[in-house]
Order: C-alpha cells, then structure tokens, then sequence
C-alpha cells in the first residue's frame, strides 16, 4: 500500500484520486468476505434482497466518491502532480473579461492569481498589494533605485509584478512544476520588468551554499500552507539570511495561515538577533475590492525585520503597523534542533 501510494499513485492519478479508489475497494472486499466467508449470514448470495441492497450501496459508494474526485479538478485549466503534491491552475469567471483570472492552488491553499486581460495583468493582488506589508515595502524602500530582491517561494511569480528596469529578482522555489506553470500559465514572470533569476532546490540550502547576494529585500513566503517547512523559520535559518543582507535590508515574512500563529515564532527570532520589526495585518480587503489597483485582494499579514528603524517607522509602514499580539513565555524560538508546533495552533 505504501509503494502504491508513494511511488505508483502520483504517476496514474493527476489528482488524490487513490483515496477515492481505495475507499471504494475497501468496501468491495468488504462485500466479497461477506460472500465467500461461511460464517457470513450474507454467504453465497443469499438472501437475494440483501445483496440488491448492498449492490445498491456499491454502485450509489462508487457515484459519489467519482464525483468528489472529479469536483476538485472541475474548474482546473491544468492539474499537475508530483512529489510535492497536487497543483492545480483553475479558471474563474471566464464569460467576464474585467474579472477573468486564473489562480494557482495546491491543496486548499491559493499561491497566487492574476487576471487575464492585458491591462490587468501586470496589477499586484493577493498577498502583494500596495497595501499589504510587503507592497509597502516595495513602494517604499529606496524606490528609484535598483534594488536586488530575493524570494522563497515562486508560487505564480506574483512578486515580479513589482519590478522595475535594474532590479533583479532572484527567487527559490523548490518544486519544479511550479516554475513550469508559473512561466507557462501566468504573465508575472515572463512580463516582469525586471530581470529574473530562478534557483531550483531547497531555498535555505541554495542560500546556504551561495556568496553573499547584498538583497535589499528578502520575502520569505512559504508559510501560508498548514504544512509549512520549519526549517526555513529557525535561528540557524535567519543567520544565513542575514549573510545575504545589506546593512539597512528589509526582511519581509509572510505568516498568514489559518491554522498557525506564527507571528511569536517570528518575534522570538526578531528580539534574538536585535532587530526591528513592523508588523501589518491588511485585513480590510471587503472593503477595496471594487479598487482596480487593488482588485482580486486577499487579507494578509506581514512582519517586517530589519535593522533599518528608519524604514520601519517611516509613515508609510508605521500608519499600518499595529501592536504585536501578547504570546506566552512558553513558547520559545526555534531551532534546528527543537520546535513545537503545538503552541501555537490556532484553535
């Protein structure tokens, strides 16, 4: 069972369909031991209308579990899977041009959308709006000049929107199919004005092993799923971050999730390594979703590290910052060596 699933599953199923498959052979075996086994009141076919029901709940199992299968890919342009999972590019509102887009989801988590029409595409939305943390980031910080930018997590490529001539972009992404489809299916990339640079593998492995990068920006942004990789959020993970710094760098951690409260895990690390930080919860999104810059926004919520204090309590970001939530001593920072998950479940 665990080969089938590990190795055989991901190369004949585009979707999770080997639970379905499974459930549904279950309950035939089931069927099939109650037929043969001479201790089963149920033996040899008998009697008839017990059989017609369970033949019944067989075919009505089998219906249903087909067609949850099938509802999870119904709007999907493209499903894609590999190792890492299931990747889907789904469509929405296609019979309307002004709210066309397509969305990247793996699982029950969106990594990014973007509209269709021309001049719509190149619009920040999702977690990288003007007004979410690191929109203001990007806005502010040393603007007219060209700044190296680095990123874990491609996801649709939605950070390039915000580059400009001279900027590089230098993203890490570890699951090969999501640069395919982040070149293939979406424009962020391919239209970016400034010049990308890609690194496949483990983001922190990649930083690990490369010179400094002298990033004016870091975005880590591989947190949203309610599998995140703690490995990328520990103190050994941050000193290599810090390496690749400039002095006055702005570290930017994207926590929103739904089931983790990551915002002490991330001020653990900001009172450790003396730095400063912002913290912006653009939550009103209902409220500017008819704003075309604005369009297609979700809630999101940043903290930004740096030792720039100057930045950090500029107008721009010190009007959207807020107070950081009371947490319990107990829970402690992370390490290679020791975190705990269970502190801080959202419950």
């Amino acid at each position: 069972g665990g080969l089938f699933v590990a190795v055989v599953a991901p190369l004949i199923f585009k979707n999770y369909s080997e639970l379905h498959a499974g459930l549904f052979a279950l309950a035939a075996l089931v069927a099939a031991v109650l037929f043969v086994d001479e201790r089963s009141p149920l033996r040899r076919g008998r009697p008839a209308w017990a059989w017609g029901l369970i033949a019944a709940a067989l075919i009505g199992a089998g219906a249903g579990l087909y067609h949850d299968a099938r509802y999870g890919v119904r709007n999907a342009l493209e499903v894609t899977r590999n190792f890492y999972g299931v990747l889907r590019v789904n469509e929405y509102y296609a019979s309307d041009p002004e709210a066309h887009k397509l969305m990247l989801q793996h699982g029950g988590t969106t990594h990014g959308l973007q509209f269709v029409e021309p001049h719509k595409r190149r619009l920040p939305t999702s977690y990288y709006t003007s007004t979410s943390g690191i929109g203001r980031t990007m806005k502010n910080l040393r603007p007219e000049t060209p700044r190296r930018v680095g990123v874990v997590g491609l996801g649709t490529g939605s950070m390039a929107v915000w580059g400009k001539p001279g900027d590089t972009f230098r993203f890490y992404e570890i699951n090969e199919e999501v640069l395919r489809l982040a070149r293939g299916r979406f424009w962020y990339v391919p239209d970016s004005q400034a010049n990308i640079e890609v690194i496949l593998g483990d983001a922190r492995l990649s930083l690990e092993r490369e010179p400094p990068q002298n990033f004016d920006v870091l975005v880590l942004d591989a947190f949203s799923s309610d599998a995140i990789p703690i490995h990328l959020l520990t103190r050994e993970a941050l000193e290599i971050y810090l390496r690749h710094m400039k002095p006055d760098g702005v570290i930017a951690v994207h926590i929103s999730n739904r089931y983790l409260d990551l915002q002490p895990i991330v001020l653990r690390l900001a009172q450790h390594f003396h730095l400063a930080t912002g913290i912006i919860d653009d939550a009103d999104v209902d409220e500017r979703q008819d704003d075309e810059e604005t369009g297609g926004a979700y809630a999101s919520d940043w903290v930004l590290l740096s030792k720039n204090k100057e930045f950090l309590n500029s107008k721009p970001i010190l009007d959207a910052s807020s107070e950081p939530e009371a947490f319990s001593e107990k829970i402690k920072m992370w390490t290679d060596e020791e975190s705990n998950l269970w502190r801080i479940v959202m419950w």
